[in-house]
């Protein structure tokens, strides 16, 4: 398509648009422009910020890929009303772990229902990715919180044939990786209901 350094790649979608997007955005001519416009609650603090892109490998998951920004994300909330639930829902889990790690506050309007300000939950959510990962670009020291429940989630996934999606399967985790740090005695409160 005689696409040049001045081009963009504009990734409107879910999560594997975005990553793959990303990850051809990054190798071809060695970087080209491109924008994520997430069209689930997921990827909207999720993969669509941060600079993570990657593609699966038959081996795991996102083991192919780089560290390449986006130069903008744009989203529109008014896209997530046409999610069916459980889509919606695998959005929850990962907002749920930024409250987990960083925001007690926000936990707790999560954990109320959904009579919550959407935008205001992205807003929290990215703000806390976007202070993480700027502290830790590469992922090697403090941006590893934001992995809480995706090492067991990403194992999830693959051992189901990718058939239980990313959002669940974190969820999945989350109350694992609580389950075994409540049994080891490594929190001072009990975490997860016996």
């Amino acid at each position: 398509n005689n696409i040049t350094r001045s081009d963009a790649i504009v990734a409107l979608g879910g999560g594997i648009t975005g990553d793959v997007s990303g990850f051809v955005a990054a190798s071809y001519l060695r970087g080209i422009a491109f924008v994520q416009v997430p069209t689930t609650f997921l990827v909207v603090f999720d993969s669509s910020v941060g600079g993570k892109t990657g593609v699966n490998l038959k081996v795991g998951k996102n083991l192919a890929g780089a560290f390449y920004k986006p130069r903008a994300v744009l989203c529109d909330t008014e896209t997530f009303k046409t999610l069916p639930e459980e889509n919606f829902k695998e959005g929850i889990a990962e907002a749920i772990k930024y409250g987990i790690i960083c925001d007690e506050g926000l936990f707790d309007t999560l954990k109320e229902g959904k009579n919550w300000d959407l935008e205001a939950v992205i807003e929290r959510c990215v703000s806390i990715k976007a202070e993480i990962v700027a502290e830790d670009e590469f992922d090697t020291g403090k941006r590893q919180l934001l992995n809480l429940g995706h090492t067991i989630g990403h194992a999830i996934e693959k051992c189901s044939d990718f058939t239980i999606t990313h959002g669940i399967a974190v969820g999945i985790g989350m109350a694992m990786v609580s389950k075994a740090s409540d049994a080891l005695g490594w929190t001072d409160d009990v975490i997860y209901p016996k």
